[in-house]
């Protein structure tokens, strides 16, 4: 008879950044996902892009370059020191179509002290000529795209799950020679 024994752990995230192990990480986002249409503010509303912090260490700096992703160039870069757990970056309102129709390359590196980085959310405002809209508002379609990090599972868990699963195939073969001759087993 066999023992199973699992341990359960909190698994690293996938997103930790430190500048000596893992500094940079840059997701690469599609045409972002249509939210609504209507008319906002005329002066506001560049595209932006925001990204969700945790485990932060004090006095974290960072780097986050914004990436056309038909050239591969830079068109936005920006560095800081870490105040909250939201960090982010403006972009010129030129690139929101673009945005909207083709994505962004988003790289976030970390400088100095360490963060585990949780999502990225970008988000544009493409205007437009309808509908109309009262004075000192211009019509605008807003798109955004959330990419949530999921934690990749440790090495204990990996082989807790293998375990069971062979456990699991060696109990049915084991029940299927039991059975007599031509009894179903279930």
């Amino acid at each position: 008879m066999g023992l199973l024994m699992m341990a359960a752990t909190k698994a690293p995230a996938q997103l930790h950044l430190d500048p000596v192990t893992n500094p940079t990480y840059r997701l690469d986002f599609g045409p972002l996902d249509y939210v609504w249409t209507g008319c906002v503010y005329a002066g506001g509303n560049p595209p932006k892009v925001l990204a969700y912090l945790t485990d932060i260490t004090p006095q974290s700096t960072y780097r986050i370059e914004l990436f056309d992703l038909a050239t591969g160039l830079v068109t936005a870069s920006y560095t800081g020191t870490v105040i909250t757990t939201a960090i982010g970056t403006f972009a010129n309102r030129s690139v929101a179509p673009v945005w909207a129709s083709r994505g962004v390359g988003v790289q976030v590196t970390v400088l100095s002290g360490s963060f585990t980085l949780e999502r990225v959310t970008t988000e544009a405002f493409v205007y437009s000529q309808t509908p109309r809209c009262y004075y000192e508002e211009v019509a605008a379609s807003f798109y955004r795209t959330t990419i949530t990090v999921v934690p990749e599972p440790g090495t204990l868990v990996l082989a807790g799950l293998g375990s069971v699963l062979a456990l699991g195939v060696r109990y049915q073969r084991s029940r299927r020679k039991r059975a007599a001759p031509g009894q179903r087993c279930d």
